[in-house]
Parts: structure tokens; sequence; C-alpha cells
């Protein structure tokens, strides 16, 4: 059953938007170093395609880095999340995209929000139509609808397939359970429309391998067709791009290792808490980890071959049943991942550990230096060795050059959900690539179903190895010519961010 149609119109100004939602974030503190604050509008300014497609951005950096023999170097671009004014900024007379919500609880809910700040900052997208079969969820997602001004009241489906058939939908925004990804996804893809589908793409293995051959087997998705997209918010966190972009400039030379950890509160609780159980989620180490194996994989541009992983369940929901059950996802794990070019990266994961000053810490380390990222408080400190020969321990500190900035993110951003503003830039790039002409070699996705199903298979693989007590091979859950594919496929973009980076 279907509620009123709805017929979108352009964005436009309404005034302050994303009403708060309660977020646990440490309380900013002052840096001990100079502090560069790096802003939205800065890097707009060069063009937000390439900004947040993970292009590096010069702001005086490269010169910086050129010149060692100095412990620290400033850098200073002024704050701000303002969007540029006029057409290049919001695609001028660019129709306006319907987006469809199949899935409305917590994480689509975030959407809502910020698709609310892409109309407000002029894009023209509105929410058409949405889908939960949870009375609730749906009564909060039209609470949030019917503050902002000028949106109409979507429609309501009870039925995903009926609203993935409403005209007035362009774009499929899935943001159900884990569990039920794949069952949206066999009529999402057939329909043709744009797909953005929360993280992870599927809960296993299989599903994901049916999903790729779906999309293969469609031909509606490519750079003259229909964008299929996966919901990795953790790359538009803005010190972990800011991160990206250093890594990629080669200022840090080869990548050699990543570590990653995030010590943070238990999982959030959600409608039925679907997410206490592995088989709803595909197990912590996909439900979670999924965005750091993208990370890892993004970093190192190589296919993963070899995954061991250490966990257990020591301390959250043991006190809770569900049925009779009580929940079995790992609450803290080590998770090592051995790639083809000589790389390895680490996860270190604790669901208990609220009581921390930073939720997660990046680091890539490379043979030339090394580059940090800190969240919550979005510091991003970058180091690089000396030119002279290092035969003295410690070295002097004037033979290293260290820089640190803090990537400074709005409230009005921060107040649109739980993934410190990401999701925002996450929309705001998808609708630039959308609105490019057909055929456009750059109309592409940041995250294609390929790193999706590659950031599941590590996740699986590390799940794997926790239950059988043994290293895991990439191969055991995914072929070759995918696993190469990918890693060819992140390692090809890398290289022509670079040689951007190079011509600009």
């Amino acid at each position: 059953m279907r509620g009123r149609s709805t017929m979108c119109t352009g964005g436009g100004n309404s005034g302050n938007g994303g009403n708060g939602s309660p977020r646990i974030r440490p309380r900013r503190r002052s840096s001990i170093l100079l502090t560069a604050f790096v802003a939205a509008a800065a890097l707009a300014q060069d063009g937000i395609a390439h900004a947040y497609s993970g292009a590096r951005r010069d702001w005086g950096l490269g010169r910086l880095l050129t010149r060692t023999g100095a412990s620290l170097r400033n850098h200073t671009v002024n704050a701000s999340d303002a969007r540029p004014a006029g057409k290049e900024a919001n695609m001028g007379d660019a129709p306006t995209l319907g987006y469809g919500l199949i899935g409305v609880g917590m994480m689509g809910q975030e959407h809502i929000k910020n698709l609310n700040l892409l109309r407000q900052d002029g894009d023209r997208v509105c929410v058409a139509a949405m889908s939960d079969p949870e009375p609730k969820s749906i009564a909060e997602a039209k609470e949030l609808i019917s503050k902002e001004e000028g949106q109409p009241m979507p429609a309501e489906y009870s039925d995903f397939g009926d609203l993935i058939n409403d005209p007035n939908v362009h774009v499929l925004v899935i943001s159900t359970p884990n569990v039920h990804h794949v069952e949206v996804l066999r009529l999402a893809i057939a329909s043709g429309k744009h797909i953005l589908v929360e993280k992870p793409m599927c809960t296993t293995p299989e599903h994901c391998l049916e999903v790729e051959e779906l999309l293969r087997s469609s031909g509606k998705y490519g750079p003259d067709g229909s964008i299929y997209w996966v919901a990795m918010e953790y790359r538009y966190i803005r010190p972990i791009t800011r991160m990206l972009e250093v890594a990629d400039g080669g200022d840090v030379g080869k990548v050699r290792m990543v570590s990653i950890r995030e010590h943070r509160y238990p999982f959030l609780i959600k409608v039925g808490n679907w997410n206490r159980f592995s088989a709803n989620t595909g197990g912590t180490l996909v439900e979670k980890c999924c965005h750091f194996f993208d990370l890892m994989l993004r970093i190192t541009g190589s296919a993963p071959v070899r995954v061991f992983a250490s966990g257990a369940v020591d301390v959250n929901h043991q006190d809770e049943t569900y049925d009779g059950a009580v929940p079995d996802i790992i609450d803290n794990a080590y998770v090592l991942v051995d790639f083809e070019n000589g790389s390895r990266a680490c996860l270190d994961l604790c669901m208990f550990a609220e009581a921390s000053e930073h939720q997660e810490e990046l680091c890539i380390v490379g043979d030339r230096g090394k580059v940090e990222a800190k969240v919550p408080v979005n510091e991003v400190t970058i180091g690089i060795r000396g030119t002279s020969p290092i035969d003295w321990i410690p070295p002097p500190e004037e033979e290293r050059t260290l820089i640190k900035e803090e990537a400074h993110v709005s409230d009005r951003l921060l107040g649109a959900g739980y993934h410190e503003g990401s999701t925002y830039w996450e929309h705001k790039r998808l609708y630039e690539i959308i609105n490019m002409p057909a055929g456009d070699a750059k109309r592409k996705p940041d995250v294609s179903m390929q790193d999706g199903l590659m950031s599941v298979m590590v996740g699986a693989a590390a799940e794997k190895s926790v239950r059988e007590g043994r290293h895991v091979m990439l191969s055991e859950l995914v072929p070759d010519n995918i696993r190469q594919h990918t890693a060819a496929t992140v390692a090809s973009r890398i290289a022509r961010l670079n040689e951007a980076a190079r011509l600009a």
C-alpha cells in the first residue's frame, strides 16, 4: 500500500537544520603544537569533486614537506563549513532527485537529516518516499521531514517493492538491518535506479558474490548508466579524508604499515536489538569493521592475501537474552591483514572502552614518514623523516618535519548524525557524481561494489579466523579474479589522483 504521491521541488534555504542527535564525544582539547584549521570551504573552492574523492590538495603543504631541518611547520586555512554560492555549487538547473529510503531507523534518519542539509545548501534533492515496518521509526522520520521547509511529506509504503517502482524515486537508499540488504538489492538492481546501500553491503560472502553477478548481468550500472554506491562514511570523516590525501600524494613515501585503533562504546540500541546477533549482522568484524577494512584496502591499493584475528565476547550484552538466546557478537579483537604488495595492516578493536580520549586513531607509515588521524578531536599529524642518514639515537629534532592540523567540523554537520559530519559529504559527493554527464570517465562511485564486497570478505575472513583459531587465506572466500580486479581498480584510482595532484 502506498501513501499519497509526492512530487519533489528543488532545494531551498530553510534556515538551521540538523537538530542534534545525541553523540558520545570527548571534550575537544587544544593542540599542544601549532594548529592548522582545514576548512570544507577551502576544499570546495578547488572543487568538491576533487577534494572528496581523495585527490590531494596541496594547501601549501607539499612545499613545506620538501623542506626538512625544522621540528615543526605551521599551516593555516580559515575554518568554515559554508558552501560556495552559485551554479557550480548546487548543479544549477539539474533536475530534482527524489530519494526513496528503505529503512528509516537510526541510520535512515541520519540520511534524512543530511538530505535536509543538502536542500538548505541549494542542492535539488528531496525525500520522495519511505518504507519501514516499524511504526515508531516512520513517525520519527516524518517528524524530521516536517521541520524542513518546502519538503513535502513523502509517500509511505508498506512494501519496499512498491517504493522501488515509484516513478518519483530516482535514488534508492537502503538502510535496513544488514541481513535484509540482499533481498532489497535483488529488486533494487533490477530497477536500474541509483543505489546507495549502507555498509556492510551484505552479511555473507555468498550474498556479496550474488550482488556482484546481479550488477554485472544487469548492464544498467556504470559511467553510462546508474550509480551503485556502498555507504562507507568513514572515508569522509574530515581528518581521515586529509590522511588519505597525504598518503595518496606520496608525502610519506611507499606505504608499508597501516594501523587502526577503535576504542569505543558498545553497539547502540536498534529496533528489536537486531544488531546483537552475528546471524543478523555478519558478525562485529563485518558489521562494524568493514569500515576499517575498506580503509586498509583503499590505503594500500593492494589485494588482501591473508588474515589472522583473535577476538572474544568478554563484556558486552551478556546480561541480555532474546527468545532465550544470549548475544554472540565479538566485543574486542585484534586483526592482522597481509597484502600482496608486502604491506600489512592491523586493527585494534575494543567496544567497552568509551572511557577513552580518542575513539579512533589511524596511522599510515611509509618509508619517508607517517601520517596520523584522531577522531573525534579531529587532529591530523604529518611527520616526515630527515634526509640525513640516522646513525645516532635518538635523532635530533631538527632532522624531521612535523605538522599538526585540526580538521574543523561545524556543529551543524555534527548534529546531523553519528559520523562526525561525514554523511553530509558522502551525500554531497553522490549527488555530484549522479549529475555528471553520462559517459564521463569520472562518473564512478567513490565506493564501488568491489570495494563493498572486499571489505565484507576481509571481515568474514577475520570472523572465521577467530572461530577456527588459524590464519585464513582470502582465496578461501573470494575468487582470485575478483580480488585482483578490486586491487587493480583501487591502485588505478590512486594513480589517477596522484597524476591530478601533479598537474594541479
